[in-house]
């Protein structure tokens, strides 16, 4: 038995000005204006090693000898799927055309290179590289027969907030709810010196009153070490009409030597979370699921350059709080409390004040993004 059946095969039309959807149909029209454990961080870095010490060397050679695949569309043309294992793919050449990028297929990696982003991809793996930063895909690429095929609802919830401005629906940010998380009888995780709640909350203060300066209404869920529920966060949010929503959180583990920054972000409708639950019931936080990816990356990318701190990913989790706020939201991991050096560093006022820095920046740099071009 071959290896894929094709079923579909439709090549369809995409304006470049247009937002993309996908109808019942598989043509493409306009939309409408958790255990915490993660890669090993030797199997990426194997898988950058691999990337570059295979492909990189040969890059100028790919580029000039890359052969599309029959029937391929001209730049800016359209985009082609097919059905595999019950899931529409899309081709990695036909997405490098509408983006006007140039695709470098291999046996084993396959990127997109263009003037404002690069991704790398890695088959049978759902992680990739924007830009340099480690973003989650929802399902691994696939290679076969000479091309590169990528799942369709990674091309349109992950891949196209982050690389087209104009694919996110434009909506007002004023008034802005942060959520330190745990407090009261709930000091979340504990490390040797420091309890999360307490650096939650001293975060979310200082975030408050960063963002105010800039002109935004702020909310807290919490202001003192108060004892709340999910529920009650979760109707506070609604309540108060919150335009974004921002959680905050430490990390704890067993294993000592762990350390990084992790961001989450919900699951697109009817696809899995990082770590494999899968849920296909829509929920209120997958009313902009395109805008959560965008929010997410930007906040994500700019804690991460603020901070220095070991990049673990912008994941998915249906965690309670981002599931149930009907605005774009994230969760974020600021540092594991159970690494000592870690646990330090969250406790420094220069180190949140790096935090709260990339976090506003990163709303900042979303909210010019979906404002552009309007």
């Amino acid at each position: 038995m071959r290896w894929f059946i094709l079923t579909t095969l439709i090549l369809f039309p995409l304006g470049s000005a247009l937002r993309a959807a996908v109808n019942a149909d598989g043509v493409y029209v306009p939309d409408a204006p958790e255990s915490l454990t993660t890669v090993p961080a030797a199997t990426i870095e194997e898988a950058v090693a691999e990337f570059s010490d295979t492909d990189a060397p040969e890059l100028a050679a790919a580029k000039k000898t890359a052969q599309k695949p029959q029937g391929a569309v001209k730049p800016g043309g359209g985009v082609r799927f097919v059905m595999y294992n019950g899931k529409r793919y899309v081709y990695l050449r036909d997405v490098a055309d509408y983006y006007k990028m140039q695709p470098v297929i291999s046996s084993k990696t396959c990127a997109l290179y263009g003037k404002k982003f690069q991704i790398s991809m890695f088959y049978d793996k759902t992680y990739a590289f924007v830009n340099g930063l480690l973003v989650h895909l929802f399902y691994p690429p696939v290679y076969r027969n000479g091309n590169a095929m990528l799942s369709e609802v990674d091309f349109l919830r992950q891949l196209d907030p982050i690389f087209r401005d104009y694919s996110l629906t434009r909506h007002v940010v004023r008034t802005i709810m942060i959520d330190p998380g745990h407090g009261g009888k709930d000091e979340g995780g504990r490390g040797r010196l420091y309890r999360e709640k307490d650096i939650t909350l001293r975060l979310g203060i200082k975030l408050k009153k960063a963002l105010e300066k800039m002109g935004y209404k702020v909310l807290m869920t919490r202001t003192g070490d108060q004892t709340l529920t999910l529920d009650q966060r979760a109707d506070m949010t609604t309540a108060a009409k919150a335009d974004l929503f921002i959680s905050i959180h430490c990390n704890k583990t067993t294993n000592r030597s762990v350390c990084g920054l992790e961001t989450f972000i919900m699951p697109a409708t009817g696809t899995p979370s990082t770590y494999g639950s899968s849920n296909n019931g829509k929920a209120p936080g997958n009313r902009l699921d395109g805008n959560n990816t965008r929010l997410g990356y930007e906040v994500h990318s700019s804690v991460r350059e603020a901070t220095s701190a070991y990049d673990r990913g912008l994941k998915r989790a249906r965690f309670f709080v981002i599931r149930n706020a009907n605005c774009p939201s994230v969760l974020i991991e600021t540092g594991f409390l159970s690494n000592r050096f870690e646990e330090r560093r969250l406790a420094e006022d220069s180190y949140q004040d790096k935090i709260v820095d990339g976090i506003v920046k990163g709303i900042y740099t979303y909210q010019r993004a979906m404002l552009k071009n309007r």
